[in-house]
């Protein structure tokens, strides 16, 4: 080929893939001033999100999170959406996402999970919501259905204090839930898009259960908290219809456990102590045990649960209480605090050499303590007796 001929076709190259291009933007309609707004106020929330200190900062995880939920994004979408993924310190079960994209999980559900199909069914469910413009439809609907829109608001008020750094937000829905008919679509479209990624959509039921049991600890009224949106019992059996017509396709695919175990266990310790100052023993008791049963003799887990156990109360939980204190220094001599809580219970119950023991290992290990000068006056009263 000739020199001419060959600036020729870079040239036609050239031509075709600008006309692509050209061709591509057009198929992507503009947004209309009601997604403009949306996403200004969308964008405007989640600065005040992220600056927060609510976030769960570990980049690694933070890398994990969007690995999987950029093998669940279609080819086609919009690419306006950004599909970035934040974890938030919240012990509550729950996810939600903004118009353009962002989704939020709370430390809380992924300590719930158990493997990556669980994950990429939460977000594919998020990000379905996205993709078919859900934050669009409640707008307009809710602006033509006040009655709905007061009362949407109202649960949204009841459910805030589960997301302090949001006073008010411009997208209740986000949090109290879409209508019938969008949480439905976002079920199946959340499905459809596990399975094209390669994830065991069955996985995805797994999560209304964690759902349920979450009503059950709240002792909260399924009836009240569904109100506007699909039971969980309804949902569990649309997507179980869907999945049994779908059952050649999805034979083969992946949960990925042991990969999501690596990446989140972590949280899992951070979310059960979320949970304890929550006053939410059952729900820490249960992550404690869990990060324990994959690292057993871990005494940052072992310290966990003799606070749980001290912090329930009971006279009964304060030798359980004591017993994994001493196993978690037996795990970890260095850990100073399970040596200030064997110290406490000993002095409380009378053994002050015991007590004396402690805390002089505590102070000795954490020397710059804030409560220094308070341990050396419990140490000069067993001296003194």
């Amino acid at each position: 080929m000739t020199t001419i001929a060959k600036k020729i076709l870079s040239v036609l190259i050239l031509a075709v893939l600008s006309s692509a291009s050209l061709y591509a933007r057009e198929l992507t309609p503009p947004l209309t001033e009601e997604e403009k707004y949306l996403w200004r106020q969308a964008q405007a929330e989640q600065a005040y999100i992220n600056a927060s200190g609510f976030l769960f900062q570990d980049p690694e995880l933070d890398a994990y999170l969007n690995e999987v939920v950029a093998k669940i994004k279609p080819p086609d979408s919009d690419s306006r959406l950004s599909f970035k993924v934040y974890a938030l310190k919240n012990p509550f079960l729950n996810a939600f996402a903004y118009p353009d994209g962002t989704i939020y999980i709370h430390t809380g559900m992924l300590a719930r999970m158990e493997n990556e199909a669980q994950l990429s069914g939460i977000l594919a469910h998020e990000m379905a919501h996205c993709l078919d413009k859900h934050a669009l439809k409640s707008l307009q609907h809710y602006r033509n259905a006040p009655g709905i829109k007061r009362g949407i608001e109202t649960l949204f008020r009841g459910l805030i204090y589960r997301l302090p750094f949001l006073n008010t937000s411009s997208f209740p829905f986000l949090f109290a839930g879409y209508t019938q008919e969008l949480e439905a679509e976002a079920d199946i479209k959340g499905l459809e898009l596990m399975i094209s990624a390669g994830y065991h959509p069955e996985a995805a039921l797994d999560m209304f259960e964690h759902a349920r049991q979450e009503l059950i600890l709240e002792k909260i009224d399924e009836s009240t908290f569904f109100g506007t949106h699909p039971k969980l019992q309804q949902r569990i059996d649309n997507c179980k219809n869907y999945l049994q017509s779908h059952q050649q396709t999805i034979a083969a695919h992946k949960t990925n456990k042991k990969r999501f175990l690596e990446k989140t266990l972590p949280i899992v310790l951070e979310n059960s102590w979320l949970d304890v100052r929550a006053g939410r023993f059952k729900a820490a008791l249960q992550g404690a045990e869990k990060y324990l049963a994959y690292r057993s003799n871990d005494a940052r887990g072992k310290y966990l649960l003799g606070e749980i156990y001290r912090q329930m109360g009971h006279d009964q939980h304060q030798s359980l209480a004591m017993g994994y204190y001493l196993e978690a220094i037996k795990a970890d001599p260095q850990f100073p605090e399970p040596h200030k809580a064997v110290g406490l219970i000993s002095f409380k119950q009378g053994d002050k050499t015991t007590a004396k023991q402690h805390f002089q290992a505590y102070l000795a290990l954490k020397p710059q303590a804030p409560e220094k000068a308070y341990f050396q006056e419990y140490i000069k009263q067993c001296r003194s007796e």
